[in-house]
């Protein structure tokens, strides 16, 4: 999610439009790493869930989608955390690549090296992986009953919070 200086997550950083690099790597690439928990988790190590295959920017922050693994136990029980809306997005970099404001909390320069699923984001305003799914399959579906075929003209239209009222 785009912040401000009166919109930081919990270690006082935020993203904005101006960031740097975000998408460098997955514009060069083509694709990201979908990960649990940053590779943290002592049971499923740095365990490759998925592989995000749209990453882009929005009015809101960044759009990503991601194809999951279900090969194993363990992926399809990440899969229940996701569908059980107990997983939130993050992302990471590498350490040399990152600079941030320290006065400010801006990230200035922050190229995506991975997406990861996890239960303790550092942005606590995104909302859970599965309900922002759910949210945008339930718009399409609606516009897609109205007969309006074109519902991703009419999402971006409406997305910001000064139209948002207008729907």
């Amino acid at each position: 999610l785009w912040g401000d200086e009166n919109k930081k997550d919990l270690t006082g950083e935020f993203f904005d439009k101006e960031t740097e690099e975000l998408t460098v790597i997955f514009d060069t690439v083509g694709k990201l790493p979908y990960l649990y928990h940053h590779g943290v988790d002592e049971t499923l190590k740095t365990r490759v869930i998925g592989v995000v295959d749209v990453l882009k920017p929005d009015s809101v922050g960044l759009w990503y989608e991601a194809q999951l693994n279900l090969s194993d136990e363990y992926d399809k029980q990440v899969k229940k955390l996701l569908d059980g809306k107990k997983l939130k997005t993050s992302s990471q970099t590498f350490a040399v690549a990152r600079r941030i404001n320290a006065k400010s909390g801006h990230i200035e320069r922050w190229p995506i090296v991975e997406i990861t699923a996890t239960p303790t984001p550092a942005e606590y305003r995104m909302g859970p992986v599965a309900s922002i799914k759910a949210s945008f399959d339930t718009l399409r579906t609606s516009f897609a009953e109205a007969g309006c075929e074109n519902y991703e003209t009419i999402l971006k239209r409406y997305s910001s919070e000064e139209n948002a009222n207008d729907i």
